[in-house]
């Protein structure tokens, strides 16, 4: 009888202190596993580079989309006043090589920009119109001299196109629709005299002859069916052709 009541005794200290036994009981887990997924899947991985990412798209939408090439330039406004107003200005090449370009703010560029050289003497006199060369355009040499002029209408060529020798004397003649070559196009010697006369349409050479050697040689037509579209001929001449 004695030994049931020393058992149950142990029994009873052994629940209510478990720690007088040396038994330990694990506490119930009451932290819940932290979820490790992020609250925001960001194109940089953390919120801290949010504002990267918003940077990055205001720089990657400057009103016209997949640019190509880009030119920082720092010319002259030229007012109505003849007053030249400091500017810069960033000009783009669009995926069809129409250049458009934007003032400081990036706003659409407006009016008459003037380039000069180190000597003071113009380089070039463009008109922009909602950022595209809108109307005649001139380009310099470096004495100052006409080098070319020709017409633009919202960033393409078009109408007269008038290029120049260095010592003055027109040296191309030629007119453009919708930034390509069509019409009659004449090459012209230092000398003023006529050297070559072309047709072109929609930018394809056509027909045309030369004069060479004081004879006049017509274009072969196999030259015609292989020449570049676009391009002028020059005959021979070493002339100058722009982009």
């Amino acid at each position: 009888m004695k030994l049931k009541l020393s058992v149950l005794a142990i029994i009873y200290f052994c629940f209510s202190s478990p720690a007088f036994c040396g038994i330990s009981i694990p506490k119930a887990q009451t932290e819940q596993p932290q979820n490790t997924q992020p609250r925001y899947q960001m194109k940089y991985g953390t919120q801290e580079n949010q504002q990267a990412e918003f940077e990055e798209q205001a720089q990657s939408e400057p009103a016209k989309a997949q640019i190509s090439t880009e030119q920082n330039l720092k010319g002259f406004l030229l007012a109505r006043s003849s007053q030249e107003i400091p500017i810069s200005y960033n000009c783009l090449k669009e995926n069809d090589g129409i250049k458009y370009c934007l003032d400081a703010n990036r706003k659409p560029l407006e009016g008459k920009i003037a380039l000069k050289n180190s000597d003071g003497n113009y380089v070039s006199i463009e008109n922009y119109k909602k950022g595209y060369l809108t109307g005649l355009c001139s380009f310099f040499y470096p004495n100052g001299n006409p080098k070319l002029r020709l017409y633009y209408k919202e960033g393409r060529k078009n109408g007269m196109y008038k290029s120049y020798y260095q010592r003055r004397g027109i040296e191309v003649s030629a007119n453009y629709k919708n930034n390509k070559l069509d019409g009659m196009l004449d090459l012209y010697l230092v000398d003023g005299k006529l050297y070559g006369r072309m047709r072109y349409k929609n930018g394809k050479l056509e027909k045309g002859f030369c004069n060479k050697n004081g004879k006049k040689e017509n274009i072969k037509p196999a030259t015609l069916r292989s020449f570049p579209e676009n391009q002028i001929y020059n005959c021979g001449l070493p002339i100058w052709q722009p982009d």
